[in-house]
Protein backbone atom coordinates (compact mmCIF):
# COMPACT_ATOMS: atom_id res chain seq x y z
CA UNK A 1 0.00 0.00 0.00
CA UNK A 2 1.19 3.73 -0.59
CA UNK A 3 0.23 6.85 0.09
CA UNK A 4 1.02 10.34 -1.01
CA UNK A 5 1.37 13.69 1.11
CA UNK A 6 1.41 17.04 -0.40
CA UNK A 7 -0.92 19.18 2.52
CA UNK A 8 -2.10 16.60 3.94
CA UNK A 9 -2.23 12.66 3.82
CA UNK A 10 -3.62 11.20 1.12
CA UNK A 11 -5.65 8.22 0.99
CA UNK A 12 -4.03 4.39 0.72
CA UNK A 13 -3.89 3.36 -2.54
CA UNK A 14 -2.53 -0.32 -3.89
CA UNK A 15 1.23 -0.65 -5.55
CA UNK A 16 1.09 -3.23 -8.33
CA UNK A 17 4.23 -4.13 -10.47
CA UNK A 18 4.12 -4.64 -14.25
CA UNK A 19 7.83 -5.79 -14.44
CA UNK A 20 9.15 -7.76 -11.90
CA UNK A 21 12.40 -7.66 -10.78
CA UNK A 22 14.88 -10.94 -12.35
CA UNK A 23 13.13 -11.28 -15.37
CA UNK A 24 14.71 -10.56 -18.58
CA UNK A 25 12.72 -7.45 -19.28
CA UNK A 26 13.99 -5.42 -15.88
CA UNK A 27 17.47 -4.81 -17.00
CA UNK A 28 16.05 -2.96 -20.37
CA UNK A 29 13.22 -1.24 -18.31
CA UNK A 30 15.94 0.21 -16.18
CA UNK A 31 18.22 1.40 -19.58
CA UNK A 32 15.17 3.28 -20.95
CA UNK A 33 14.26 4.49 -17.57
CA UNK A 34 17.52 6.03 -17.39
CA UNK A 35 17.58 7.59 -21.14
CA UNK A 36 14.20 9.20 -20.28
CA UNK A 37 14.67 10.58 -16.73
CA UNK A 38 18.26 11.79 -18.15
CA UNK A 39 16.27 13.89 -21.09
CA UNK A 40 14.17 15.81 -18.41
CA UNK A 41 15.32 19.20 -17.48
CA UNK A 42 14.20 19.29 -13.81
CA UNK A 43 17.07 21.67 -12.62
CA UNK A 44 14.85 24.24 -11.26
CA UNK A 45 12.41 21.65 -9.46
CA UNK A 46 12.33 19.69 -6.11
CA UNK A 47 13.38 20.14 -2.86
CA UNK A 48 15.90 22.52 -2.31
CA UNK A 49 18.77 21.60 -0.02
CA UNK A 50 21.77 23.53 -1.44
CA UNK A 51 20.83 21.71 -4.48
CA UNK A 52 18.19 20.58 -6.23
CA UNK A 53 16.64 16.98 -5.08
CA UNK A 54 13.46 15.85 -7.20
CA UNK A 55 13.82 12.66 -7.45
CA UNK A 56 14.73 9.45 -6.05
CA UNK A 57 15.15 6.20 -7.78
CA UNK A 58 15.67 2.43 -6.71
CA UNK A 59 16.13 -0.38 -9.09
CA UNK A 60 12.36 0.54 -10.72
CA UNK A 61 10.75 2.56 -8.09
CA UNK A 62 10.95 6.20 -8.87
CA UNK A 63 10.18 8.62 -5.53
CA UNK A 64 9.53 11.98 -6.76
CA UNK A 65 10.01 15.25 -4.38
CA UNK A 66 8.79 19.03 -4.55
CA UNK A 67 7.93 21.82 -2.51
CA UNK A 68 4.10 22.61 -4.19
CA UNK A 69 1.67 20.66 -5.69
CA UNK A 70 2.10 22.77 -9.16
CA UNK A 71 5.92 21.82 -9.66
CA UNK A 72 4.57 17.96 -8.68
CA UNK A 73 1.74 18.08 -11.45
CA UNK A 74 4.82 19.04 -13.98
CA UNK A 75 7.45 16.63 -13.15
CA UNK A 76 4.72 14.00 -13.79
CA UNK A 77 2.91 15.28 -17.13
CA UNK A 78 6.72 15.96 -18.08
CA UNK A 79 7.83 12.34 -17.33
CA UNK A 80 4.54 11.13 -18.83
CA UNK A 81 5.46 12.96 -21.97
CA UNK A 82 9.10 11.79 -22.30
CA UNK A 83 7.44 7.77 -21.82
CA UNK A 84 5.02 8.09 -24.57
CA UNK A 85 7.86 9.87 -27.07
CA UNK A 86 9.74 7.06 -26.46
CA UNK A 87 7.81 4.69 -27.18
CA UNK A 88 6.09 3.99 -23.30
CA UNK A 89 3.62 5.00 -20.96
CA UNK A 90 1.47 4.68 -17.81
CA UNK A 91 -1.40 1.84 -17.04
CA UNK A 92 -3.46 4.46 -16.02
CA UNK A 93 -6.51 1.40 -15.90
CA UNK A 94 -4.77 -0.77 -14.14
CA UNK A 95 -7.08 -1.27 -11.12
Amino acid sequence: MGRIKLATLGPTFHIERRVRQGTRSHPFFIAILESIMNGLDWSKTGLHIKAYLNHLRFADDLVFLSETVNEMQFMIESLQKAEYENGFGSNESKD
